[in-house]
């Protein structure tokens, strides 16, 4: 998840809104929700396309809290579909 977390940040320094430091406590609450999900249903995620599909939950989130709960929502689904 060490990659993951730099792409958050680079991600969230680029916001247009200047709430930088929202944006990246979202991206990380919406990492955090995806860690979650992924040890409570023991998934194993290795190839490219499930870190493309895991990075993909944060490219929509910003400092609006609906993109955060609509990324949560989302992660939830995505560890549900490699159940």
């Amino acid at each position: 998840m060490g990659s993951e977390l730099v792409n958050i940040v680079s991600g969230a320094q680029d916001t247009a809104d200047g709430k930088d430091i929202t944006a990246v406590m979202g991206k990380v609450a919406v990492s955090l929700e995806f860690v979650r999900e992924q040890e409570e249903h023991d998934t194993i995620w290795e190839g490219a396309s499930d870190i493309t599909a895991a990075m993909s939950l944060l490219q929509p989130v910003t400092s609006d809290p609906l993109s955060v709960l609509i990324g949560v929502r989302n992660a939830e689904a995505l560890i549900a579909t490699h159940v």
